[in-house]
């Protein structure tokens, strides 16, 4: 049955050119020019050709259980590397596909004898997977010897040269189920299938983490890009961790049983004043009035322009009248030894007033009642200070000063000139018979910047009901900062304050001081359960899975899709689907920052190690720890279903028509991947193809340059060729073992082993949507 080549144009071209994509066994011989036994026979745990073809006969439900039993899987391999050592023609095109024939034929004969149908199966097998080889072709040595006429060891070494070259490339695709590319009366099928489900827990038992932040599953629910997205958000899964006191100062007061603040654990600190008895003077006991008709001011400035000495002034308009009521008593106790007032003033040019400042303690009549003696004069155009002897009036108590009224009538002449009063204060001198205040810090260290802190204080007080304030040290400006003040009762209460980076040293420090500064004759007591920073630095992580549902299994051959893309933060989104055989994720590619495709193919039979119940789980997955957000925007996402829908056929009538036709559809799909090259042997090197030699990529030692690029024609040649030869093998074992399915004769057609009719309907075939 040897082939008319002047039928098929540029048959020695395509043939060379097919051999160089797929002379690659899966490891190395002994005979460099041929497909290894392993490729055949996959000894070593390779999946070789004819233990992918046996495979699918044995697990094939349409195929008897006596052929199932009777095959001998060590037979057909030793049949498979035989040849290598008793044919030395083996490696002739010509000679390969009628031997192949033969031994098929010698299958067919075999009968029951199952040993003798094992051990041809692996002979045929040998050769009918090498008629795709380019170095048994019969023009491949003739061409590199007419490349070296003169020198036959140089134009062999040239053939072993591109031949090891090459091997490294079909190496990489080892044989799968192929169920492949191959054309016959039927057409490709597809249907899509669609995620569904958002489960929690995931598949593998794992929370969900995330939320969606925009649109739904149903967005992905398409097979192209249509630009609705569903928006899958990051969680923050931080938690909140608790940093305990661990020093304390004692500037003034004491403290007993430290060791309680250190815990949230219902044992309490007892922070207490001492008495420091002796005198105290006040500086700047501010007027305490609230200004306004009320109390009889006629003048509308603010009270707090009169109470510092600051440049801000309190004015005073021609007929207005100043009225305060009371002076700030606050933290003076005891007995009252002196009392000033003291006044700032200045006038506009051309007042002529002659008014005094008058005083007076009795809350019922006018506060015109006494003067001061300070008489704000014409020419007292810039600042000038006066005081006045309170005490010496006969204001010399506590009571006294509380009810103190100071007031002023500007009576200037025609022009309303002001008279500008920057402060008026009190000085009070006292003696007491005790002091009692506490100043107490305490330091907490370990906290970290650039996070969520929070002073936290859990206490409750006893004694006196006085003012206790709480500061933060600012280690920017140095100074100590008022962060509140306590609540005074039996509580207990929950201090809290937000701490920023200002007050947290560069050590990670905190300072908190707790201060009663009011000298009194009583004793104040504050109870501390703990002190701490409470801290959640944010953790944004994202564990996401759609769960496709409904896949039908059976069909040739399946490919998951995910379009979309993520945040531009630079954290990796990884997308990966879920194995049930290894029980494990099989990443399929990350997420960038534009729109981009991932897909994942899978054989028929690879389909059912990613399904249960006839679902897929695929994972979303960013899990480093950060404090950014990120987003991932899924525009479709989907599994497509393909298998070949084939129409009405005739059996063939005998062994070599369907070999011929078998050999028709090999020579159709050659032309499909190798494009034709020049007829002269010297030139058919040129084109895509000896520019792809001539690159050396064939020279890579680096496998996944093999693998990249689906549109390239060697990496979609090599592989197909591989699963091509394997089906090929496959076919003829069927066909000489005589298996078939709702066929009349013990014949097999080529469309009916194409389409796997000859087993149980529906294990291999079904038609749309069934």
């Amino acid at each position: 049955m040897k082939k008319n080549h002047s039928a098929w144009p540029g048959a020695k071209k395509i043939l060379i050119c097919l051999a160089l994509l797929t002379i690659i066994g899966l490891t190395l011989m002994p005979v460099g020019d041929g497909w290894s036994w392993r490729t055949h026979g996959a000894v070593f745990g390779s999946r070789g050709i004819t233990a992918v073809a046996l495979e699918r006969i044995v697990n094939d439900e349409g195929v008897s259980a006596s052929v199932r039993n009777g095959l001998n899987g060590s037979l057909i391999r030793s049949g498979t590397a035989k040849p290598d050592s008793f044919d030395s023609s083996k490696h002739i095109m010509t000679g390969a596909e009628n031997k192949g024939a033969d031994w098929l034929y010698q299958v067919s004969l075999a009968g029951t004898n199952w040993d003798n149908v094992s051990y041809f199966m692996g002979l045929a097998g040998h050769y009918w997977g090498q008629l795709m080889e380019y170095s048994m072709h019969d023009n491949a040595k003739p061409y590199y010897e007419n490349q070296f006429p003169d020198n036959p060891d140089a134009a062999y070494e040239a053939w072993f040269e591109k031949a090891d070259h090459l091997k490294r490339q079909v190496e990489f695709y080892r044989p799968k189920d192929p169920a492949l590319i191959v054309q016959g009366t039927g057409s490709q099928s597809t249907n899509y299938v669609y995620a569904s489900a958002e489960p929690d827990p995931l598949v593998d038992g794992s929370g969900r983490q995330g939320s969606v932040s925009g649109g739904s599953i149903t967005n992905t629910q398409s097979y192209s890009a249509d630009g609705n997205y569903e928006q899958i958000a990051e969680n923050n899964t931080a938690t909140v961790t608790y940093t305990y006191v661990v020093t304390e100062n004692e500037t003034e007061g004491g403290a007993i049983d430290f060791d309680n603040a250190k815990a949230d654990d219902g044992n309490y600190e007892n922070i207490f004043e001492n008495d420091y008895g002796g005198s105290g003077t006040t500086e700047n006991r501010e007027v305490d009035a609230v200004d306004g008709v009320d109390n009889g001011d006629s003048t509308g400035d603010v009270l707090s322009d009169a109470q510092l000495d600051d440049g801000v002034t309190y004015d005073v308009a021609k007929n207005e009248v100043l009225h305060f009521d009371s002076i700030n008593t606050s933290g003076i106790s005891g007995t009252i030894t002196a009392a000033v007032l003291w006044v700032n003033w200045y006038v506009d040019s051309g007042y002529n007033g002659n008014n005094p400042i008058h005083w007076t303690t009795d809350e019922v009549t006018s506060p015109f009642a006494n003067s001061t003696g300070i008489i704000p004069g014409p020419n007292d155009t810039i600042d000038n200070t006066a005081s006045f002897d309170l005490y010496a009036a006969g204001v010399d108590t506590i009571e006294e000063l509380e009810n103190l009224d100071i007031g002023f009538l500007n009576n200037t002449g025609a022009a309303a000139y002001l008279i500008h009063f920057d402060y008026i204060l009190v000085r009070v001198t006292y003696t007491s018979a005790a002091g009692y205040r506490f100043d107490i810090s305490q330091s907490i260290t370990g906290i970290p910047v650039n996070a969520d802190n929070s002073l936290q204080v859990k206490y409750y007080t006893g004694g006196d009901t006085e003012s206790i304030s709480v500061y933060i040290y600012n280690f920017t400006t140095s100074n100590i900062d008022n962060a509140g003040v306590l609540q005074s009762g039996a509580g207990p209460y929950t201090f809290e304050n937000t701490i920023d980076n200002d007050h947290i040293s560069a050590a990670g420090e905190v300072v908190v001081e707790f201060i009663q500064p009011d000298s009194d004759a009583t004793d104040s007591n504050l109870f501390v359960d703990y002190t701490r920073v409470a801290t959640s630095q944010a953790d944004y992580r994202l564990i996401w899975e759609h769960r496709i549902t409904g896949v039908t299994t059976g069909r040739d051959n399946y490919e998951l899709s995910v379009y979309g893309r993520r945040g531009t933060d630079g954290e990796t989104v990884d997308v990966a689907v879920w194995n049930f055989t290894t029980s494990s994720w099989k990443s399929i590619g990350t997420m960038n920052t534009s729109d981009n495709l991932l897909t994942q193919y899978f054989s028929g039979s690879e389909i059912n190690d990613y399904l249960s119940g006839g679902a897929m789980s695929v994972r979303y997955f960013e899990n480093s720890a950060d404090s950014t957000q990120t987003t991932i925007y899924l525009d479709y996402v989907v599994l497509t279903e393909r298998w070949v829908s084939v129409g009405a056929s005739t059996p063939y009538s005998s062994l070599s028509d369907f070999l011929a036709a078998e050999k028709s559809e090999i020579y159709s799909f050659i032309d499909k991947v190798m494009p034709p090259s020049p007829d002269n042997l010297e030139t058919w090197m040129t084109g895509w193809w000896g520019d792809w030699i001539n690159s050396r990529k064939c020279e890579e030692t680096n496998l996944s340059v093999y693998a990249s690029g689906n549109g390239n024609n060697i990496h979609y040649g090599s592989k197909e060729l591989v699963d091509m030869a394997t089906e090929l093998v496959y076919s003829g074992w069927v066909y000489a073992l005589g298996i078939q399915n709702q066929v009349s004769t013990r014949y097999i057609s080529w469309s009916q082993w194409r389409s796997r009719e000859h087993t149980t309907v529906g294990l291999w075939y079904y038609p749309y949507g069934g």
